[in-house]
């Protein structure tokens, strides 16, 4: 609509009837207050007619047509939002085959939604000039490398030696860490959900949400159980007091075989069920996690084992949690690559985790580079499987990296009663440096709980 036409729309019907240009009608018959109401009305009109909406969307792998997510403006009212909302939902459900909007998140600023609608179709909606940009749907990926062993071994567990040694003693298998293991602080695990009657979690672990579509409350994967354990669990967690908080965002990969190997019978487990999991599933966990964490929220981490293409909502989603209070630590994907361009791994405010083996050295798979931020043990991790509540499992890649640091934020939140970026801060200043063998451009620094050793 030209700007022409939308000033014939508030003109008085007299003035119509002849052509005037946009500054002739402004002041043509009308008393100061007059003036003073069109004139807003025509700056509106201006901006309104002049606003460049980012509808030419770019497919990513995993894109699904017509499932959109809107980031609204940060300076919008609850109540704006809200209504344009609302205005979305109700043409959406008009159009064949479409569903409407379906989650909502409001972080700070941060403020958006998903829905399922064509783009263009936005433009029809009177408030579309309240959305600051749209991207599609895509997939979700896990950052583990897919190679997973069950084992009834009990014994060492070299990575939580590492963490709490300054020198490598992969043979040691002897954790130190303070007794209070990050008690009181709430780690939200973001992930495949969590088997809640694992013996590493009992009394201290609960459900929170579920995100997947279709899928049970409970972990149908392996992934989120076996991170949690490692952020906090009982015997194989790096907080072994802290709460645990499952937040279903992730399901078994579509089009994934599962390689999980009963290594005693060498009989390969039972094929998972399958269930595809979006941006949107993401960010709303996110903004759960955010809502749910409340006055905690300074006490409260996020662990995220998961990356996609760069995505400019999750990454705002992620900075909005932690400028509310929230500590986030993600791993560096398996990527093989010396940039971290996928998301949330290239949240600035988040911790960035890669992955160096038993002698200290980057993992084959893992990335590196300037945009890590620190490294944690990610080959033959021992930590929680889901095929009855004492199964213990192996596995291996930075998805294993990323919640040895979430359990280290966790303790150093309650034990140093800091908060927000101080935790970043003392997570890096006081890490083990220049033990990495081949660095290859990245920070050299290994995670340590500053156990003293």
């Amino acid at each position: 609509m030209s700007v022409d036409v939308m000033i014939e729309a508030v003109l008085p019907s007299d003035m119509k009837n002849r052509r005037y240009t946009a500054f002739e009608h402004l002041f043509y018959g009308y008393t100061t207050q007059q003036f003073i109401h069109l004139f807003i009305d025509y700056r509106s009109a201006v901006q309104l007619a002049n606003k460049d909406y980012p509808y030419s969307l770019v497919s990513e792998p995993g894109a699904m047509g017509n499932h959109i997510i809107v980031r609204l403006k940060g300076s919008l009212t609850d109540e704006d939002s809200m209504r344009h909302v609302e205005e979305v939902h109700r043409l959406a459900v008009q159009r064949p085959g479409m569903r409407g909007v379906g989650q909502t998140w409001s972080m700070g600023n941060f403020k958006g939604y998903q829905v399922q609608i064509a783009a263009e179709d936005l433009e029809c909606v009177p408030t579309a000039y309240m959305i600051d940009y749209v991207e599609e749907d895509t997939v979700v990926t896990f950052d583990w490398q897919n190679r997973s062993y069950v084992t009834t071994r009990h014994g060492t567990t070299w990575n939580l030696d590492r963490i709490s040694h300054r020198e490598s003693r992969a043979s040691s298998g002897e954790y130190k860490c303070y007794h209070t293991g990050g008690q009181g602080v709430k780690i939200y695990v973001l992930d495949s959900g969590i088997k809640m009657d694992h013996e590493e979690f009992k009394y201290r672990a609960r459900w929170g949400a579920n995100f997947v579509e279709g899928s049970p409350d409970t972990d149908k994967k392996g992934h989120g159980s076996h991170c949690a354990a490692i952020a906090a669990g009982k015997t194989y967690g790096v907080a072994n007091r802290a709460k645990i908080i499952a937040v279903k965002v992730m399901g078994p990969e579509p089009g994934r075989e599962d390689r999980s190997i009963d290594v005693t019978t060498r009989k390969r487990l039972p094929e998972k069920h399958s269930h595809e999991t979006m941006v949107t599933a993401l960010i709303s966990g996110i903004n759960w996690a955010y809502g749910d964490a409340g006055c905690t929220r300074d006490r409260s981490v996020i662990t995220m084992s998961l990356s996609l293409h760069y995505d400019k909502a999750i990454n705002e989603a992620v900075a909005a949690a932690t400028k509310g209070g929230m500590t986030i630590c993600v791993s560096a994907g398996n990527h093989r690559t010396n940039r971290v361009t996928k998301s949330p791994a290239s949240a600035r405010s988040a911790i960035t985790v890669g992955a160096p083996d038993f002698h200290d050295r980057i993992v084959w798979c893992s990335n590196y580079g300037p945009g890590v931020d620190i490294f944690a043990p990610g080959v033959a991790i021992l930590s929680a499987g889901i095929e009855h509540d004492s199964q213990i499992m192996e596995k291996n890649g930075t998805s294993m990296a990323a919640p040895h640091v979430a359990g280290i934020a966790a303790c150093y939140i309650e034990r140093y009663k800091i908060s927000g970026p101080a935790v970043k801060d003392m997570i890096i200043a006081t890490a083990t440096r220049d033990r990495i063998i081949n660095p290859k451009g990245s920070p050299n620094r290994i995670a340590y709980n500053n156990s003293g050793f």
